[in-house]
């Protein structure tokens, strides 16, 4: 719980920056949206009390499992305190000193993590082999899901990237603001 605190609260640094990129002109264009949908859901969860947080209204920025909806299961409960850690984080952040540029654009390249669709993929696991997949295919996806994830920094060092949001291509809600680093490999947590 305390590493998704902790993944929150730079979610919550991420998401400050939206405010400022929304209201500067940006053309319309995927990643205007984008931003303008993460700044929305940003003000949305800022100045609405948690007691009274819709589903409904929620729906229309963001994309989890249907069960993640049931507060009662486990995904409701991870989507519940991801929420509740994110407005704690958004009532202390200054949003004119971030900005966001989508994957593609962050000028320190070099910088941003490793992305677990980039590994070699594995062909054994304790000595057993298992089945391949089309690499490729694989790479695609990868590379098509990178299009789809802003890079948040702070405006005094652009190219140190800060946060990551992964927004769906056709819908354009936001999926998942938590990126997982396990053995040097970064993945999103799906809620």
């Amino acid at each position: 719980m305390k590493r998704l605190k902790t993944y929150c609260m730079v979610v919550g640094i991420a998401m400050a920056a939206f405010p400022v990129k929304a209201q500067s002109g940006v053309p319309d264009s995927p990643e205007a949206d984008q931003v303008r949908m993460l700044y929305a859901f940003c003000q949305y969860i800022r100045q609405t009390p948690e007691s009274q947080w819709d589903a409904k209204q929620l729906q229309v920025y963001i994309m989890p499992s249907d069960s993640a909806w049931i507060l009662e299961s486990q995904q409701g409960r991870i989507l519940q305190a991801a929420l509740k850690t994110l407005r704690q984080s958004l009532g202390e952040m200054n949003p004119s000193e971030y900005g966001a540029l989508p994957w593609q654009k962050f000028p320190g390249q070099n910088r941003l993590p490793k992305m677990a669709w980039e590994a070699e993929p594995l062909t054994q696991v304790m000595g057993q082999p298992i089945p391949t997949t089309d690499r490729e295919e694989e790479l695609a996806a990868g590379r098509k899901q990178s299009e789809n994830i802003l890079v948040v920094f702070k405006k005094n060092l652009p190219q140190e990237p800060v946060h990551y949001v992964l927004f769906d291509g056709p819908t354009g809600k936001i999926v998942s603001w938590i990126l997982v680093n396990q053995g040097g490999l970064h993945y999103f947590l799906l809620l």
